[in-house]
Parts: C-alpha cells; sequence; structure tokens
C-alpha cells in the first residue's frame, strides 16, 4: 500500500474521535470524507477500506443530527422567553 494511503486511512479513529461541531469541509469529517471518497473514486473500491467511509459518514449524519436538535433546542428556549 501506498505511504500517502496508509496515512490517509491511519487518520481514521481521529477523526472519529473529533467533537461533533468539527464537521468543516477543509478540515473536519467532512473534508475527511471527501478525501476518502475521491481516493476511491480515482484508484478503486479497494484503494480505501469500506468500514472508514461507513464510520465516518455514519458520525458525520449523526453529529448533525445532534446540531440540528441543538438549534432547534435552543430556538424553542428563545421563543419561550420573547
Amino acid at each position: 500500500m501506498c505511504r500517502g494511503l496508509q496515512s490517509l486511512q491511519e487518520l481514521g479513529p481521529a477523526v472519529l474521535q473529533m467533537p461533533p461541531g468539527e464537521c468543516e469541509l477543509l478540515y473536519g469529517r467532512s473534508g475527511y470524507l471527501y478525501a476518502l471518497l475521491f481516493t476511491q473514486k480515482y484508484l478503486g473500491s479497494s484503494a480505501i477500506r469500506t468500514d472508514l467511509v461507513s464510520g465516518t459518514s455514519w458520525t458525520l449524519l449523526l453529529s448533525d443530527k445532534s446540531v440540528l436538535s441543538l438549534k432547534q433546542c435552543t430556538q424553542n428556549v428563545h421563543s419561550a422567553y420573547s
């Protein structure tokens, strides 16, 4: 395996442990997912472990859900005290 591919895949555990708000496209979970999918597209599906793609996707979706519910809760609190 190429050293760059190995380094990309070794980042997986650290990315999955990021705080929920770390979903930026350039350096957060979204960016990591993009890098995985980009690599998979151009080097083939066997180049990247599928558990990294699915794990990152699920973590991103779940963190987005918690952020949305937090925003909704905050809006409800603001409207209750307005």
